[in-house]
């Protein structure tokens, strides 16, 4: 498990990195437009009749529509490149973890074999194996297989919520690399939340990235720092 939390920490100080580079390259993109906005407004009072004053409320009003007309297909090539860098990352983190997650006959507990197979198991009994084998995914992968089952024999009037319950553990008990690969994907929902966008990829929140300022604060103590970085 040592090898498969090394990965983890790498993988997620990679995303950190990935989504700071994306949060940077967005914000000097919308630094362009707040500054062609302010150019704009400072020209708003030159006069119309003298042609210089003209000329230059002219190209600022220009130089804002050209920036204005950009600004969405860059901040949008921003984050698909972001995408696609946390895409492989978690590529190269599965790969990791999937060696500590094959099905191996040496990993078989006969004792736990013989306790799923005996009928008599009650959910806090599947609760309490699913802790006791959360790094053995053999064990596990039988211990849903005979949760869901029992689950699914049961009848609502018999056990109640015990049955939604038993089913629920069936379907979320996972290896302690699942839950690795689970805490990264958490992590990059979180990273695109806070570029702005919605669940469709739009920006529907704006264009200005102040958002993003949001990120070490979501992932305090989640993503490890050493506390004297800024952006």
């Amino acid at each position: 498990m040592e090898r498969a939390d090394k990965a983890y920490r790498e993988a997620i100080e990679e995303l950190d990195a990935a989504v700071k580079s994306a949060r940077r390259k967005h914000k000097e993109v919308t630094g362009r437009l707040s500054a062609a906005q302010d150019k704009v407004a400072k020209c708003r009072n030159l006069s119309d009749i003298d042609t210089v004053q003209r000329l230059q409320k002219e190209a600022a009003k220009l130089e804002l529509d050209k920036i204005k007309s950009e600004i969405r297909p860059q901040i949008s090539t921003i984050w698909n490149d972001f995408d696609t860098k946390a895409a492989q990352i978690r590529r190269e983190l599965e790969a990791t973890l999937e060696e500590a997650d094959t099905y191996r006959a040496s990993d078989m507990d006969m004792a736990a074999v013989a306790l799923l197979n005996s009928g008599t198991m009650r959910l806090k009994d599947f609760q309490n194996m699913a802790a006791e084998f959360s790094e053995n995914p053999t064990v596990l992968a039988l211990l849903r297989k005979t949760a869901r089952e029992a689950a699914e024999k049961m009848t609502d009037q018999e056990r109640g919520q015990e049955r939604g319950l038993l089913m629920d553990m069936a379907n979320n008990a996972r290896t302690d690399s699942e839950k690795l690969l689970k805490g990264y994907d958490d992590l990059t929902l979180i990273a695109r939340m806070f570029s702005g966008r919605d669940s469709n990829g739009n920006f529907e929140n704006g264009l200005s990235g102040t958002s993003l300022d949001g990120w070490e604060r979501a992932t305090e103590g989640v993503i490890p720092r050493d506390g004297s970085e800024s952006e």
